[in-house]
């Protein structure tokens, strides 16, 4: 597949896709980051969980390589964990 820009040919690059979960006791957040994710090709939602429990077994069962963790005291925080690790 090919884009087209200013008459020019752009070949589209494959990407490949990375699983995201997000963990945090405020659904809103989760939906916003949700949204966000939806125009980023390599990031994929998978779902949202409350505790870092649920966040641990979610890692251990289906495949999700990164866990987004917005409400930590300091700002924002991401784990990320090797696949099936």
């Amino acid at each position: 597949m090919t884009l087209t820009l200013a008459n020019q040919e752009i070949p589209q690059i494959a990407v490949a896709t990375k699983l995201v979960a997000v963990c945090d006791t405020q659904p809103v957040m989760a939906e916003g980051i949700r949204t966000l994710l939806r125009d980023c090709p390599d990031l994929v939602f998978r779902e949202s969980v409350n505790t870092l429990a649920q966040a641990e077994a979610l890692i251990r069962q289906s495949g999700v390589e990164a866990i987004l963790n917005p409400g930590v005291a300091d700002g924002f925080e991401a784990g990320r964990w090797p696949a099936g690790g």
